[in-house]
Parts: structure tokens; C-alpha cells; sequence
């Protein structure tokens, strides 16, 4: 892949993002074709409002945590071990 074509690659996923008509982590996630259980450990997720998002699975180990907004969020199977 080219300098050019990553550049278009990227620039087309951030309108996705953008453009997305939710503020729903997981979905965000899937938008940007991540995976929660392996590609959020030790993101900062620092004030974060994650309240009543889908995280069932995720792996967020290591993650900083503080702040952020998680109620009513599905933490079932998450992974939350140095968070």
C-alpha cells in the first residue's frame, strides 16, 4: 500500500467514525473494524463515558480506567486486570 492509498484508507475510516449515528463503543469499535477483545489493553480510556455500552468481552486490561463513565455497561467476560 502506498503512502497515498493509506492516507485515503485512513481518511475514509474517520468520516465512518464520524459519521457513525452512535456514541456506543462497541459499535465505534466495529465501525473501525477493532476488536474489543484484542485490541483496547492498556488504551486510555481516562473520563470516558461508556455507560450502558456493550463491552462484554473486551479486553481492556491494563487500561486506564479512571474517570470513565461504566454504568450500566456489560462487563460480562471483560477483561479488566491491571485496569
Amino acid at each position: 500500500m502506498t503512502n497515498e492509498e493509506f492516507r485515503l484508507e485512513v481518511q475514509n475510516l474517520i468520516r465512518q467514525i464520524l459519521g457513525a449515528k452512535t456514541q456506543d463503543f462497541s459499535h465505534l469499535a466495529k465501525v473501525a473494524h477493532l476488536s474489543l477483545a484484542e485490541d483496547f489493553t492498556g488504551v486510555d480510556l481516562s473520563s470516558e463515558d461508556l455507560s450502558g455500552d456493550n463491552l462484554n468481552g473486551a479486553d481492556l486490561s491494563l487500561a486506564n480506567l479512571n474517570g470513565a463513565d461504566l454504568s450500566g455497561a456489560d462487563l460480562s467476560s471483560a477483561n479488566l486486570s491491571g485496569a
